[in-house]
């Protein structure tokens, strides 16, 4: 029993006196997407205009952080205005990262691919609208 007293004991001081381990450097800040205004990391619900506009939901993203993320979900055309179908499969790629006068980084291209265009249209591609908001 000395003896496990003993080794605990000599375990415990070399613990207490070795150096801490050294980490990986700290995180850079987050880059951020301005969801209308509003700077988001790894935003759920991507609006794409005010009001009664289409949304996407986002089930999933990968690479936020690097110069291209991308994120796949579901396109919901379900407004008065909107044309069907109402609810299709899509892409937003975000990219060019750019920094704030504040020093926020942030996706300054948003470009979102559904899987089908609206009835009636060929318009399959849609740029969003990102950016710094006012001073």
């Amino acid at each position: 029993m000395t003896r496990l007293l003993a080794a605990l004991g000599a375990l415990l001081s070399i613990l207490l006196v070795a150096p801490p381990a050294v980490g990986a450097a700290p995180a850079a800040d987050p880059v951020v997407y301005y969801n209308l205004g509003s700077a988001e990391v790894r935003p759920s619900l991507v609006f794409t205009a005010y009001s009664s506009s289409p949304t996407m939901t986002v089930r999933r993203w990968k690479h936020w952080g690097d110069a291209v993320a991308v994120g796949r979900g579901r396109w919901d055309s379900t407004c008065a205005s909107c044309p069907p179908p109402a609810h299709r499969r899509a892409v937003i790629r975000l990219s060019r990262i750019r920094t704030c006068d504040d020093g926020t980084r942030y996706y300054s291209r948003a470009v979102v691919v559904v899987a089908q265009p609206d009835q009636g249209e060929q318009r399959r591609r849609y740029r969003l609208s990102t950016g710094c908001p006012p001073a």
